[in-house]
């Protein structure tokens, strides 16, 4: 009985490493992803004019996003490669999916004022760099702010 539950205790953590890895290594080089959807919608309660997205579980490697649009939400599931989710309706109306475009941000802030940043660039699937913190306060400019790294 011990060895069975040891063997399912290392097995479980060999593939958390394995899906983490992936997803911090844009898995593994290869820019694999799983895609999938929760089939249908379901109501959530708000307005029918109102649409966000909203990240349930968001970690190198998994990602599941609740995606509004119009008083309802269906879900999204992504292994592997994770990205910023481009299934919204009411955005995609918008063109908010077309064209070049970058999203980025702070993932985790480190010590020593440094930061885990990740970033997509033309709905492309997440990758992470460590650079210096950008803090809020920073001047404004006319010119659009750079990648952090």
């Amino acid at each position: 009985m011990r060895l069975r539950t040891g063997a399912v205790v290392v097995s479980i953590v060999a593939l958390v490493v394995v899906v983490v890895g992936a997803g911090v290594t844009d898995a593994m080089g290869t820019g694999t992803q799983l895609q999938a959807n929760v089939p249908g919608s379901f109501p959530d309660g708000a307005a029918a004019d109102t649409f966000w997205d909203s990240q349930l579980v968001d970690v190198p490697g998994v990602s599941v996003t609740g995606v509004h649009c119009h008083g309802s939400v269906k879900y999204e599931l992504q292994v592997g490669a994770t990205g910023p989710s481009h299934d919204n309706p009411c955005y995609a109306a918008m063109g908010l999916y077309s064209g070049n475009s970058s999203q980025w941000g702070v993932y985790i802030t480190l010590p020593g004022d440094q930061a885990v940043y990740r970033i997509s660039e033309e709905s492309q699937p997440w990758r992470y760099c460590i650079a210096g913190l950008i803090l809020a306060g920073a001047e404004p400019s006319p010119e659009p702010r750079s990648l952090p790294c």
